[in-house]
């Protein structure tokens, strides 16, 4: 008898199918092993972890292993105990970060941090990890991107990691610490505009015929086709902005 096997879901699709997306949701992934929940219980800002469960799959994987959390409302900046965990424990080689949309519940993008060769934390980096990241957290609540990017990377030069914001399918980076954006809109921009050049080009074309000297027939016939290839062009990238539009709405609706 043949069995069909379990198909493997894609890691966007577990996030996605978060219940209660408000909470953040913790996950640990081994080399060569499958995505693993570790939550125990989840808070809007903060998720305890099953270390209990970690010990046991590093008993079957091996020790180091990733961790990925969600947080919610779009923000992907490391809290303190976010950065305290990916610091003290030697086991963690990287941690990522998923802001999820509100209503969608989609990634918006991954903040990923790595140790590198040569990471640097010892026991009397533990004692004073408070007050380094200090700054760090302080700068956050000031709201200045530049100031963030500045007081993290201090951080990251002096105990040795690297980190790096990648946008998920459909969105780009609004800057360089400040967070994501939505490519929508982007794409909406330039279908107008092309609507625009299009549409202006066959009026303007038209007048010409009309206002200027005909030189010969075959002449303003000629025009004239252009003209109307150039207004239908017009329309044609007007109508697709309207169903990329109406194609957004229904599809929130539905998530509704």
């Amino acid at each position: 008898m043949l069995f069909k096997s379990k198909k493997k879901k894609r890691p966007i699709e577990i996030f996605k199918n978060i219940k209660k997306p408000h909470l953040e949701e913790a996950y640990v992934k081994f080399p060569g092993g499958k995505l693993k929940r570790v939550s125990e219980e989840r808070e809007a800002r903060a998720v305890s972890i099953d270390y209990f469960l970690i010990d046991k799959l590093r008993k079957k994987y091996g020790s180091k292993y990733m961790t990925l959390h969600t947080h919610h409302d779009g923000d992907f900046l490391p809290s303190s105990a976010d950065l305290k965990k990916f610091l003290i424990l030697d086991e963690v080689k990287a941690s990522v970060i998923i802001p999820l949309e509100n209503e969608s519940n989609q990634p918006k993008g991954y903040f990923i941090m790595k140790k590198n060769r040569g990471y640097r934390f010892s026991a009397g980096d533990k004692q004073y990890l408070a007050e380094t990241i200090q700054p760090y957290l302080e700068a956050i609540k000031q709201s200045d991107p530049s100031v963030v990017a500045l007081r993290l990377k201090d951080v990251a030069k002096k105990y040795n990691f690297s980190y790096r914001l990648i946008p998920a399918e459909g969105y780009r980076l609004s800057d360089k610490i400040q967070g994501f954006r939505s490519s929508r809109q982007s794409l909406e921009t330039k279908l107008i505009m092309a609507s625009l050049i299009f549409i202006c080009s066959s009026i303007l074309l038209s007048l010409s015929n009309i206002t200027g000297n005909i030189i010969s027939e075959s002449l303003h016939n000629s025009s004239n086709l252009l003209g109307i290839s150039l207004f239908i062009m017009g329309l044609f990238f007007a109508g697709l902005m309207t169903y990329s539009i109406n194609k957004l709405h229904i599809k929130k609706i539905a998530i509704d």
